[in-house]
């Protein structure tokens, strides 16, 4: 696998300086969405809406139980900044000026974009300024994860042994994907990123079935720095938990998380809130689109980035 997703970024006061805090699997730009809008499918003319089992961004939920509050951002799958309709690719000078701020107000400190630069927000973050007609924004990519928040409120430890995701629905991904070489809106256009320590519960689907479940110990992911955290969690401590589930097919999942004590051997199910869409999508669903004067042009998709084992080393990615 390769990245934990730069959508830890947003954590400013343990991650600073990260243009794509990465750990474990393929990713970028992947930046969170809280929202739950449908994503339609695109094509060069029309938008068709996928039936049944759709392409979205989660939202976050939270519950309570007698001895724990758990917090979650919802499973982000690598939020991918697209062209709305590839039949037309030329835009007027004020149409490509509304791109490249919203697209510099998206991607915020992951691209200089001017002087002053731009503050990083999340998809539906309502300080972003208006999306243009001409951009959308779809989940998918190889890469999906989320950051699962856990307070003890006992007086005596807790300690979380295992993760554990049941399929409650699953079918192919049939969005396209025709992305914006972020790097010919800007310049300079650089991606770096930085050492992380979490908790980690890693998952790599094998095209997994309706009503499999697959589990996942914990395990601190050092990045260098030394201080990585224990499992354990100590009375009215708070721990975080970072759930990654990488695939390496064009998929859509719907989830349900479920947790392990130790001491206990059967797992705490969290409620329906929790339940979540991940969309995965491979390169062969993509295209890249670069900003050509006032037209945008296709152009080679670009290799994927290089790692320093689990941490992405920095240089540019232009088609996120």
């Amino acid at each position: 696998m390769g990245v934990i997703a730069c959508r830890v970024r947003r954590h400013r006061e343990r991650f600073v300086g990260v243009s794509l805090i990465v750990i474990l699997a393929s990713m970028l730009i992947c930046l969170p969405a809280c929202g739950t809008t449908s994503v339609a499918a695109l094509s060069s003319k029309a938008t068709p809406t996928p039936e049944s089992l759709a392409a979205t961004f989660n939202k976050p939920a939270q519950t309570q139980t007698k001895n724990m509050i758990m917090k979650f951002d919802g499973m982000h799958c690598q939020g991918k900044m697209t062209l709305s309709n590839t039949a037309r690719t030329s835009y007027d000078q004020a149409t490509l000026a509304a791109i490249k701020h919203y697209a510099g107000s998206y991607f915020g400190d992951y691209v200089n974009a001017s002087s002053g630069g731009y503050s990083y927000a999340p998809e539906t973050d309502t300080d972003l300024p208006t999306r243009p007609t001409s951009l959308s924004l779809l989940p998918g990519g190889t890469m999906c994860d989320g950051l699962l928040s856990v307070t003890n409120t006992s007086t005596t430890p807790l300690r979380i042994t295992k993760v554990s995701l049941t399929i409650l629905d699953e079918r192919a991904n049939a969005l396209k994907y025709p992305l914006i070489d972020v790097c010919s809106l800007f310049s300079p256009c650089q991606f770096g990123g930085v050492a992380a320590c979490l908790l980690v519960a890693q998952f790599t689907f094998h095209s997994p079935k309706k009503g499999a479940t697959l589990s996942a110990g914990l395990k601190s992911v050092d990045g260098g720095r030394g201080d990585c955290p224990s499992q354990t969690i100590a009375p009215k401590k708070t721990k975080e938990i970072y759930v990654q589930v990488g695939s390496a097919s064009s998929y859509l999942y719907r989830i349900r998380l479920a947790l392990t004590l130790e001491g206990q051997t059967a797992p705490i199910t969290l409620p329906a809130s929790f339940n979540n869409t991940l969309t995965f999508a491979t390169r062969s669903r993509m295209q890249c689109y670069a900003l050509d004067g006032q037209a945008f042009r296709t152009r080679t998709l670009p290799s994927q980035p290089t790692y320093a084992g689990l941490f992405y080393t920095g240089g540019p990615f232009p088609c996120l």
